[in-house]
């Protein structure tokens, strides 16, 4: 719950907080947007889905924290309609040691579940769940990425079945190997 410039705030106190060369995981749930090309986070004083002003360009925050060496696991929980021919996620970062996942496919929503009588996003639900299972905070990327996948989609089942509505992505790798640990 907070504007581009409360979010750009945080982001700039955290990156002259890091050492060189660290590790970053960012999680953003909320409204993204692919306006002309680039990825944006909408901040909650957004009121319109093209204004900008009111918005952090997603590679603005990857920059912060590539200028000091570190590796970014960043998990967007956003829908992704398509507009345009465009969508959120789009964008894909070219340098940096960045690893990616969306909550869902582009043209779909995200959905929640409520629980204690909060409501909360399956994708928060599944990464949470899946931290606390393997309880380490040294996952390979790709595997806590399909743990997350398969969490989801079988939903609140247990170990098989389910079916979920929500599919999310697999991390989208830059400069960065499958294994790399966050």
């Amino acid at each position: 719950n907070a504007t581009a410039d409360q979010m750009m705030t945080s982001a700039k106190a955290l990156a002259e907080r890091i050492p060189a060369d660290a590790t970053v995981m960012i999680f953003f749930a909320g409204v993204g947007a692919n306006i002309d090309g680039k990825d944006f986070l909408a901040g909650v004083d957004c009121e319109l889905s093209t204004d900008t002003s009111k918005m952090v360009a997603k590679a603005e925050i990857y920059r912060l924290f590539m200028s000091k060496g570190a590796r970014v696991f960043a998990f967007f929980e956003a829908n992704r309609p398509i507009v345009a021919g465009r969508y959120f996620g789009m964008e894909v970062p070219l340098v940096g040691s960045i690893a990616q996942v969306q909550a869902t496919m582009p043209g779909d929503v995200v959905y929640g579940i409520s629980r204690t009588g909060k409501t909360i996003g399956v994708f928060t639900e599944a990464m949470t769940g899946v931290i606390s299972d393997l309880r380490s905070s040294t996952i390979p990327i790709l595997e806590f990425g399909w743990q997350v996948f398969y969490r989801i989609r079988r939903g609140d089942t247990g170990r098989s079945g389910g079916g979920s509505r929500q599919t999310p992505t697999l991390p989208v790798l830059t400069n960065m190997a499958s294994d790399a640990k966050f």
